[in-house]
């Protein structure tokens, strides 16, 4: 009997180690940069002056994105602010 639990225990890391190493996920990923563009349909602003924007992004050519979830293997869009004023 304590040879079944000597070989059962050993069974088990022997598994652990082989296979644990096989499920790390991948970290990092390198992808290609998203130009994107802040827009208005005015070219100066007035103080309490309403106007239209939209950010345009200009994914490389065969990428595009999902606005709400990328998905499993999707990667989601982030976006780095500096002001340029």
């Amino acid at each position: 009997m304590q040879r079944v639990v000597h070989l059962s225990v050993i069974a088990i890391l022997f598994l652990t180690v082989v296979l644990g190493g096989r499920s790390v996920a991948q970290l990092s990923v390198s992808a290609p940069a998203t130009h994107a563009s802040l827009v208005a349909d005015i070219d100066a602003v007035q103080p309490g002056q309403t106007f239209w924007a939209a950010l345009r992004l200009a994914p490389p050519d065969d990428w595009y994105t999902y606005w709400r979830n990328p998905g499993d293997a999707g990667l989601p869009t982030s976006l780095s602010w500096q002001p340029a004023w």
